[in-house]
């Protein structure tokens, strides 16, 4: 199996206040006997969210959501597969005004 990589993507500024959506896509196989289970998003320290995945999803799946510009500060995210095996990305998020 080819590295699992996971990338983030967002605006490359936002405005206090506003909301941004965010995507996240991670390439993985995604078969019935090693499959992404759980995906967690953190910003500003605190889990803003949590996905429960099931192994039905496409291989190399690209997950988008929405969060409030507040300050700066990265998002997190984190990936843990059936197999225990855990995947993380981060990326900063700048936010103005």
């Amino acid at each position: 199996m080819k590295e699992v990589k996971a990338e983030i993507s967002h605006p490359e500024k936002a405005e206090r206040g506003s909301v941004v959506q965010v995507r996240v896509r991670i390439n993985h196989p995604m078969t019935p006997d090693n499959f992404l289970e759980k995906m967690e998003v953190s910003y500003m320290g605190m889990t803003v969210l949590t996905y429960r995945l099931t192994p039905g999803i496409s291989d190399n799946p690209t997950v988008g959501f929405y969060i409030k510009a507040v300050e700066s500060a990265p998002i997190k995210v984190t990936f843990i597969s059936n197999k225990g095996m855990v995947f993380e990305a981060e990326e900063m998020l700048k936010v103005q005004g």
